[in-house]
């Protein structure tokens, strides 16, 4: 008799603790993304670097993040996390900040880097009055989000610093690295 109260107590009990756990699928839907705290660490990283040696005044160039892959910039994710570095530049380092288009006026192809514009005088007052680009990449792995930051001097291609940081993979984030398609708008013809 003993025996069946203790097997059944040990089943009540493990049938209470079964349902008392949440699944790992529940907790990672609901678990928000902080995109802030995310390019915070990863500029805390590179800025003892980088930040003492820079004048106040310097104009950096920040263009969108780029997957490393396919080394395009047109995912909401990377709109996000661009957007965010060049809010946390101005507002808690008070550097100016110039952006730069990649999916507009550049291209990565098999030959390197190529500039799609004819419009060139536009990009070289950007170049030329800045000496210093700070590049993002990213990749996702199975459980994470990896970015890269790197602060390069334009004149002479040097890499002045760089870091990396890792953060959990989110529902958000694999939401986020969907292609934005932006659709051309085709006028047709009116026959009167």
């Amino acid at each position: 008799m003993r025996k069946i109260k203790l097997l059944s107590l040990i089943a009540v009990m493990i049938l209470f603790t079964a349902c008392s756990i949440p699944t790992l699928r529940y907790n990672h839907e609901l678990q928000n993304t902080d995109y802030d705290k995310i390019i915070s660490n990863l500029l805390q990283k590179a800025s003892y670097q980088i930040f003492p040696n820079m004048r106040m005044d310097e104009i950096l160039i920040v263009p969108n993040f780029a997957e490393t892959t396919t080394l395009k910039s047109n995912t909401r994710l990377s709109f996000i996390l661009s957007d965010t570095l060049k809010n946390k530049l101005v507002s808690k380092y008070s550097y100016t900040v110039r952006e730069i288009e990649l999916s507009k006026n550049f291209r990565f192809g098999d030959e390197g880097f190529k500039v799609l514009t004819r419009n060139s005088k536009n990009i070289n007052n950007t170049v030329i009055n800045s000496r210093y680009a700070v590049v993002g990449t990213y990749t996702i792995t199975k459980n994470q989000l990896l970015l890269f930051l790197k602060f390069i001097n334009i004149r002479d291609g040097l890499i002045l610093a760089s870091s990396t940081y890792s953060a959990n993979l989110t529902q958000e984030i694999v939401d986020s690295n969907e292609v934005v398609v932006n659709k051309p708008l085709i006028y047709q013809p009116m026959t009167l």
